[in-house]
């Protein structure tokens, strides 16, 4: 199955209208197949979240050389291999891995048969980051850990953009979220491995958690918490985990659990489950229904037929 199928932007056979047509990076790009013209095929299929774009590329195979300063390209094979090299590091992967290469001019050459995810993200929005970080260039695995939290998250945005019913993430609100929860998990890779910038402590983490309160409506970006705490974004984690057992973004998911929890006991006959999700910042509806039974010991759904029973 063709990840993103609903959402095609090009497809063609033409080498010159690859070049010019997939909307995906600064003109021009230097794309040569890696066969026969003849045998050429490239599909793009494109959504996009706030500042965020998510392709789904389909190859023939191609060697593409581009120039893109003003984005971070987080490279996801699907099926097939694909080779990158931005001038720093030359990186290789399958399906086992993430590729984050630096920002600017690289050269990337795709298998013939390939598959695989182009993440677009603005360099000002890890801006707080991206300085910070020595291991950059790099192949992230998705067994464990970052990579494989960026992963679950990727293929939930595919099924909820693929899905027969209106995807939730189109509305405005749901997807600034989602945008800023891929922004976060990016920066987890980037900076899995590398040194705090600064330390933090209890003041800054009760700074960062009073920031979530006053702000649970909205997207929350690790690197809003951290500078709204004054340190950066890899020093807040690292403090979240030794001060409260958990990272930033369990924290604010319990206090999402707690905002849902109140909104659907005080709920009326004009209330839905999923409104009241995405007016609280929920943007995974299927894993927040799983940690709301978990929590509470019924589905939000439950909660809410009570509530609209006795109102």
């Amino acid at each position: 199955m063709q990840p993103l199928r609903r959402h095609i932007v090009l497809d063609t056979r033409s080498p010159a209208e690859a070049r010019r047509g997939s909307g995906m990076f600064r003109e021009p790009v230097d794309l040569v197949p890696t066969g026969s013209d003849l045998d050429f095929r490239l599909t793009v299929r494109t959504v996009r979240f706030d500042d965020i774009q998510l392709s789904a590329v389909s190859t023939t195979g191609h060697r593409i050389r581009l120039s893109d300063p003003d984005h971070v390209g987080v490279l996801i094979p699907w099926r097939g291999t694909i080779r990158t090299d931005d001038g720093t590091r030359a990186l290789r992967a399958g399906p086992d891995a993430i590729l984050l290469p630096r920002p600017g001019i690289r050269v990337t050459e795709t298998a013939p048969g390939y598959l695989g995810l182009v993440l677009k993200i603005a360099v000002d929005r890890l801006a707080a980051t991206l300085g910070s970080s020595g291991s950059w260039s790099s192949a992230t695995p998705i067994a464990a850990g970052s990579g494989a939290a960026l992963a679950r998250a990727l293929r939930y945005v595919i099924e909820d953009c693929d899905a027969e019913q209106p995807a939730l993430l189109c509305s405005a609100k749901a997807g600034r979220s989602m945008a800023a929860l891929l922004s976060d998990l990016v920066l987890d890779c980037i900076t899995s491995g590398a040194p705090p910038r600064a330390a933090a402590g209890a003041l800054q983490v009760a700074r960062a958690e009073a920031f979530a309160r006053a702000n649970l409506d909205q997207p929350l970006r690790i690197a809003d918490l951290a500078a709204a705490a004054g340190v950066g974004p890899r020093a807040l984690q690292i403090a979240f985990r030794s001060l409260r057992g958990q990272g930033p973004h369990r924290f604010v998911e319990q206090l999402r659990l707690d905002a849902v929890r109140a909104r659907l006991l005080a709920g009326t006959p004009d209330d839905s489950v999923t409104a009241i999700c995405i007016d609280c910042g929920v943007t995974h509806m299927g894993r927040f229904g799983q940690l709301y039974r978990a929590r509470y010991g019924e589905a939000p759904s439950a909660t809410l037929r009570r509530a609209q029973h006795r109102a």
